[in-house]
């Protein structure tokens, strides 16, 4: 069918069929926006994580840590107050689990920049020698390609949370699955050359990369995740 009306990112309400946008009541609608807006959040904090990987100071580490802080908790205080509306308001109970999981599920992908952003202080605080700073930097380019996939991997989750086309969505979802396979090729990689160092790392900074390449991936994880459960409710209301 041809379309009625175009859309842009902030959502126009058009009429054309197989679009979310026409289904969805208002009060789910405005959840998705919101849960875009903690994945927005979780940009931010990736770019501010990736400057303290990069950080030569332990003062701009701990300057950027708080960053990470700040914003974690406005992400904590937004993920509550959609919960609340989520359980009180007029939403479907079919999709009311769902959305609630897709909540905690972004929620959660702060949590692990938090995570992130406190390990690399705690490392940084760390005395090692030439050889130990040496082990770091040989994992360097990897999270910052883990990095890079996050970051590719939460704007496809926006545009997916915005979108209301069904076809668009399940092609962006199946864009993040991609970005997903690329980060475990490169967390199975790490993973591999980690142990082969093993013998010659303190066990700090062993446990420091396994923690950094673990959370990454979770995060890459959770994007998936979240892609999977809207195109599940959008499917699921669009019937």
């Amino acid at each position: 069918m041809d379309r009625l009306f175009e859309y842009t990112r902030l959502g126009v309400v058009q009429l054309a069929r197989r679009r979310f946008g026409g289904l969805f009541v208002i009060g789910e609608k405005k959840v998705f926006q919101n849960v875009a807006g903690i994945i927005q959040l979780g940009l931010d904090a990736r770019r501010i994580v990736k400057e303290m990987l990069n950080a030569e100071s332990m003062a701009s580490i701990n300057q950027l840590n708080e960053q990470v802080i700040a914003i974690e908790k406005e992400s904590d205080i937004i993920a509550f107050r959609i919960s609340g509306e989520i359980t009180n308001g007029a939403i479907s109970s079919n999709v009311l689990d769902n959305l609630l999981e897709c909540v905690d599920m972004a929620d959660n992908i702060l949590d692990n920049f938090h995570y992130i952003s406190r390990e690399i202080k705690r490392t940084g605080k760390l005395r090692i020698d030439a050889k130990e700073l040496g082990n770091l930097l040989a994992f360097q380019s990897q999270l910052n390609d883990l990095l890079d996939l996050s970051e590719s991997a939460m704007n496809a989750l926006v545009n997916l949370l915005y979108s209301k086309d069904l076809d668009e969505m399940r092609t962006i979802r199946m864009e993040i699955e991609g970005i997903e396979e690329k980060g475990d090729n490169i967390k199975d990689a790490s993973f591999d050359k980690l142990y082969f160092m093993a013998p010659t790392m303190h066990y700090l900074q062993f446990t420091h990369i396994t923690e950094l390449v673990h959370k990454l991936d979770d995060i890459l994880d959770a994007s998936e995740d979240i892609a999977d459960t809207v195109l599940a409710v959008a499917i699921s209301v669009s019937r």
